[in-house]
């Protein structure tokens, strides 16, 4: 377990100049920054890290997204956006847009707000669109945008003489506060909450996959090397954070996530660099015959030798593949909001299984024999030692059951699920 040791950077302070729409003309945003405040972090400079806009930056304006940025050349700080027509003052601002399709409750004040669930390893600065923020304007006075993010900065090195090849890190909060996802922002202040009041939707969660290019990144003995994730500003107890290396051994430390202070927004956590030491193994499945390697594992009753769970690490379809469901699983199956598509059996018989982030699609089960059937498990149990946990699991497709030989199941009966 390690302690965070210190606090950097400083608040995003861009000036945000509105007009309105006039004659049918487009409106535009000048979003300003000093040169000291940006959404990219640049390198340390007198203990803070610099940000900046980026092409393709787009920012949401009363639930609406802005059609396009223009990046000043000479100053980077400063970047006109451009209104679609019908937006009307006051303006509430969120950066970045999260998607068409998005429920905006704007009679109560707040608006979505997206923490990337996925944040892709870009060399020295966190993820593109994962550092939200927001503002409120009249569309006459300068206001200025406030960070919602705080930027946790995790640091490994390989062991001496050793090189470790790195697939992902994970990072979860150890009392499942939720870190990732939609989130809704109070803009306005006098409203129903505090502005810059922050609260997680239903389907918000508590990981965050940070992955690399090619899915690889070496590490060796020679080098430290840093890797910069964004979560909400809040108050949290732990982070754990699994290092995940090619071969499915995984370095697992719990890091204390706020100490004497909480995590504010615009803020960089610096935690202590950790040496790659494997304190777990996994299973990794890939493939359909990965899937087969797995069963196998299971009913020859090796697997809890050799693994401490399965983890999903991209999509598999067993369409048109045999599938007989796994008995005796007991440990963890990690989805990593990976799918598995075209199941014909229930992926497990009786099982006291975990299960996190797994989807199962197009699921197409045609039960004969047994009428306790469903397409994740024929069932779930608990035991003396095992309390099953499913999160953020989902299920599509279609199971038909026809168990003549049960006097009380003894008509067909279909059942199309989402």
């Amino acid at each position: 377990s390690y302690s965070c040791v210190q606090d950097t950077t400083e608040d995003l302070g861009p000036v945000v100049s509105g007009s309105e729409q006039e004659g049918g003309k487009v409106a535009t945003l000048r979003v300003s920054m000093p040169v000291t405040s940006r959404t990219a972090l640049g390198e340390k400079v007198d203990g803070k890290y610099p940000v900046s806009w980026c092409e393709g930056d787009v920012l949401t304006v009363n639930g609406k997204p802005t059609t396009s940025i223009t990046i000043n050349e000479e100053d980077p700080g400063v970047a006109i956006f451009e209104l679609p027509l019908g937006i009307t003052i006051p303006y509430n601002i969120v950066y970045p847009y999260c998607g068409d399709g998005v429920a905006v409750d704007a009679e109560a004040g707040k608006y979505p707000v997206l923490f990337l669930t996925e944040q892709q390893h870009t060399e020295g600065t966190f993820a593109p669109n994962s550092a939200p923020m927001y503002a409120w304007s009249n569309g006459f006075d300068d206001v200025h945008m406030e960070h919602l993010t705080t930027v946790l900065r995790f640091g490994i090195k390989a062991k001496a003489g050793e090189s470790v090849d790195l697939k992902y890190v994970s990072v979860s909060t150890v009392n499942a506060e939720p870190i990732s996802g939609l989130f809704d922002v109070y803009c306005a202040d006098g409203g129903e909450k505090a502005q810059g009041t922050l609260e997680a939707r239903a389907s918000a969660l508590s990981t965050i996959f940070y992955n690399f290019e090619g899915d690889s990144y070496v590490v060796n003995d020679s080098k430290e090397e840093f890797f910069y994730i964004a979560v909400p500003k809040g108050e949290y107890s732990r982070f754990e954070v699994n290092f995940v290396n090619q071969n499915g051994e995984v370095c697992s430390e719990t890091f204390d996530a706020t100490g004497d202070k909480q995590l504010l927004a615009g803020k960089v956590r610096e935690f202590p660099v950790v040496e790659f030491v494997a304190n777990s193994k996994m299973l990794l499945i890939g493939s359909d015959a990965d899937m087969e390697t797995f069963a196998m594992e299971v009913n020859a009753g090796t697997f809890n030798s050799k693994y401490d769970g399965a983890l999903l690490v991209n999509d598999v379809d067993m369409t048109g593949k045999e599938w007989a469901s796994v008995e005796g699983f007991t440990s963890v199956f990690e989805g990593r909001n990976y799918t598995i598509k075209g199941l014909t059996a229930p992926l497990f018989g009786i099982t006291a299984a975990s299960f996190k982030g797994l989807h199962l699609t197009n699921v197409n089960i045609n039960e004969t024999e047994k009428p306790n059937v469903g397409a994740l498990a024929r069932q779930i149990v608990a035991n003396d030692s095992v309390a099953p946990i499913i999160e953020h699991c989902s299920t599509s497709g279609n199971i038909t059951v026809n168990c003549p030989n049960y006097a009380f199941k003894n008509e067909s009966t279909y059942h199309e699920f989402s």
